[in-house]
C-alpha cells in the first residue's frame, strides 16, 4: 500500500504535467491585479474603479487563505481552478457589471474551500 504522501506527490506532479500540456503555467501563482502593467481590457476597468480594486485585493484574500492548510495536491487544484477563473474574468472585457458578478461568484466559491476551524491559525503561527 502506498503512503498517502507520496500519492500526494504522485497526484502534484500529475497536475503539474496537466497543467503543463493545457498550457497553464504551473509556477504562476494567480495574485491581484498589477496596475502598472494592465493591459487587457478587464484589468483595466478593475484598476480604474475603486470598487472593483477592493474586489480584487479581497479575492486575492479568499484565494490565499483558500490555499492555506491544504494539501500540495488540493492547494494546486485551488491555483489551477483560480487560474482558470481568471481567463473567464477575460471574457467580461470592460463591463463592470460582468466583473463584480464574476468576483462576487468567485470569492464565494473559494471562501466555502477555506477551512472551517479558526484552530488552524493558531498551529499555523505554533501556539
Amino acid at each position: 500500500m502506498k503512503s498517502p504522501r507520496l500519492i500526494g506527490t504522485i497526484a502534484a506532479g500529475m497536475i503539474m504535467l496537466c497543467n503543463a500540456q493545457i498550457g497553464i503555467a504551473a509556477s504562476a501563482d494567480p495574485g491581484p491585479v498589477n496596475c502598472d502593467t494592465a493591459k487587457a481590457a478587464d484589468d483595466i476597468s478593475i484598476c480604474a474603479s475603486r470598487d472593483l480594486m477592493a474586489m480584487d485585493g479581497e479575492m486575492d484574500r479568499a484565494y490565499r487563505a483558500a490555499r492555506t492548510r491544504w494539501t500540495a495536491s488540493i492547494s494546486n487544484s485551488i491555483k489551477v481552478a483560480q487560474q482558470e477563473w481568471i481567463e473567464k474574468r477575460r471574457a467580461c472585457g470592460a463591463n463592470t457589471g460582468c466583473l463584480m458578478d464574476a468576483y462576487v461568484k468567485q470569492i464565494k466559491e473559494l471562501d466555502e474551500q477555506r477551512p472551517k476551524d479558526p484552530k488552524w491559525i493558531l498551529e499555523t503561527i505554533g501556539r
